[in-house]
């Protein structure tokens, strides 16, 4: 069990199953998830993870936006992609790292949201374990509430072969905020 950026109960993980061809380690915000996620082929989603790496080749940059603890981009990392991770939550990117290196992966995950326009937000997350976290959605009795920093994704001038995002209902405004990067990759 981890102690980390004051979360209790954090777990090391490793996948059951084979995603993509690899069985990553993971860390859980709550060591109770384990059993959920061995119920879900080793990560929620891991079906569709292991579909998209098809659209990447080794070398290809990933964003993972929205990377909560990783999963998308661990995966892409050990199948040879270069992944930059975008997540809001400061004790989430942290756990993300640690997933990283324990996978023996270099991780660059920056700590911060994206949206159309920088600045601050306030972001709520329905559950402990900072699943559903949203800048845009607001909800009645949030479990963590935190406030972060929001950029632009065209500050980072990053051209990326494929992105992930997963942001609660924020997705069109990080779109919007990457104007400059899907008018470069246009094609016609």
């Amino acid at each position: 069990v981890l102690f980390r950026s004051g979360i209790e109960g954090a777990t090391i993980y490793r996948s059951p199953h084979e995603i993509a061809g690899t069985r990553p380690y993971f860390v859980l915000p709550q060591g109770s998830d384990a059993a959920w996620w061995d119920s879900r082929g080793g990560a929620p989603e891991a079906p569709l993870i292991a579909w998209a790496t098809q659209l990447v080749q080794p070398k290809d940059l990933f964003l993972d936006i929205g990377t909560h603890i990783g999963t998308w981009g661990i995966v892409f990392s050990l199948f040879g992609a270069k992944v930059i991770g975008f997540e809001a939550q400061s004790w989430l990117a942290d756990l993300c790292r640690i997933g990283y290196t324990l996978n023996g992966l270099t991780s660059e995950i920056l700590n911060t949201a994206l949206g159309a326009e920088p600045g601050t937000a306030t972001l709520t997350a329905r559950h402990t374990d900072g699943g559903g976290g949203s800048i845009v959605c607001r909800f009645d009795s949030p479990a963590l509430t935190e406030q972060v920093t929001v950029h632009a994704l065209d500050y980072f001038c990053f051209s990326p072969v494929l992105m992930k995002i997963d942001v609660e209902g924020a997705e069109l405004d990080v779109l919007h905020g990457a104007h400059n990067r899907s008018e470069e990759r246009r094609v016609g």
